[in-house]
């Protein structure tokens, strides 16, 4: 309104949409790691694997190596201050995976991760995937809500992830064909 007053209402609107992506960007949801990190003298092997194949690969170097629960594995590049300072790549390795695959598909698995990060899908395919995990604790949360924005988050999630969904499912695909 402001801007308004002092500037033409181009500017206004300019400033407003400036402001409200600036405003959607800083609540981009981020992912919180919480699992066990595996230093290079825990696990000399999985190192020797891991600068073999980054090598090979032409793969950025990994910050950490993380265990999970989960039969998965997963190579998470997560941003800085903001988004947009530093960068910080993480692979994430399931436990249950490790024991359940031989030594050569464990390499297979651990080579498709690093795929990630040499074929940089993290700039794009991290966000989309991100967004996806948020916007659907939303929606599959119970229905017992504490406030009115807990309210308009789930309205919003339920207009917003079936499109996005089906719009970023596309990139997702590809990224994992490559």
């Amino acid at each position: 309104i402001l801007t308004a007053i002092f500037y033409p209402v181009q500017w206004a609107w300019a400033a407003f949409v400036l402001l409200s992506l600036i405003t959607w960007w800083l609540l981009q949801p981020s992912v919180q790691l919480n699992d066990p990190v595996v230093h290079r003298d825990d696990a000399p092997r999985l190192f020797v694997l891991l600068d073999e194949l980054s090598a090979k690969l032409d793969a950025p170097p990994i910050d950490e190596v993380r265990l999970t629960d989960a039969l998965n594995a997963g190579a998470l590049e997560s941003r800085g201050f903001m988004g947009v300072l530093g960068n910080r790549r993480s692979l994430l390795l399931g436990i249950p995976l490790l024991h359940a695959l031989h030594e050569e598909q464990v390499r297979a698995v651990i080579g498709h991760e690093l795929g990630h990060f040499s074929k940089r899908h993290g700039r794009l395919g991290h966000w989309i995937y991100r967004v996806r995990l948020a916007w659907s604790a939303y929606l599959y949360t119970a229905d017992h809500y504490d406030d009115g924005i807990d309210r308009m988050r789930r309205c919003v999630a339920q207009l917003f992830l079936p499109g996005f969904i089906q719009r970023s499912s596309y990139w997702s695909k590809q990224c994992e064909y490559e």
